[in-house]
């Protein structure tokens, strides 16, 4: 894999791989978590463009520099944003960096991290970390393929990405940032328009899986 870096870096692509020499030993580039709130996604789409046959794979991400806070909702929300933006720009996979820290954030070499799972003498924590990355993780199979899915009406706080499964399931995770619950219906137009109407609590992940 090549850049290994921040999504910024990604125009710099075509000139490690204008060189065909190069570009044999390249299956794939990658990219890292950091800054990527910056909302450049359409790094990903322009480079993915140039270059379909190079798979695009987040190698990864760790939030926190004041330490570890249990229970701390807002990096698991980030997580689950994060994702969801990388799955719906072409990304192929996302690798968190530190899986299980102490309750000092190590250790590491970026000491005072916070991770997916907290290690305190002989017990562990789960954190919210932790059940945002498995809303993809448990319920997207190796072989699942992203499809085409819309809101009706833009609304940046609610989120969504949606895939077909090996086994034909169709998996829908919606994110909602809002302070406030709020309702939305899910349509599959594909399947003679079948809906539900969905509440979505404030700040939350909702994943629906349907045949």
């Amino acid at each position: 894999m090549t850049v290994d870096d921040q999504r910024s870096l990604l125009p710099f692509v075509p000139q490690i791989l204008r060189d065909n020499k190069t570009k044999e030993y390249v299956d794939g580039i990658a990219v890292h978590f950091y800054k990527d709130l910056n909302n450049n996604t359409y790094l990903l789409d322009d480079v993915h463009k140039q270059y379909p046959d190079k798979f695009l794979l987040a190698t990864e991400a760790c939030v926190g520099t004041m330490g570890v806070v249990l229970g701390d909702w807002s990096k698991g929300e980030v997580y689950a944003y994060d994702i969801m933006q990388d799955l719906n720009h072409w990304v192929t996979g996302w690798v968190d960096w530190n899986i299980v820290l102490d309750d000092k954030g190590g250790p590491t070499i970026a000491a005072g991290r916070d991770s997916p799972i907290i290690s305190v003498k002989s017990e562990f924590y789960k954190q919210p970390l932790y059940y945002a990355i498995g809303h993809y993780s448990k319920f997207l199979p190796v072989g699942s393929k992203r499809i085409y899915s819309s809101q009706c009406n833009a609304d940046h706080l609610v989120s969504q990405v949606a895939f077909k499964r090996p086994d034909g399931g169709i998996v829908v995770i919606i994110l909602n940032r809002h302070d406030q619950p709020v309702q939305r219906k899910l349509i599959d137009c594909k399947r003679n328009s079948t809906s539900i109407t969905l509440d979505l609590s404030a700040h939350s992940i909702t994943t629906v899986l349907y045949w």
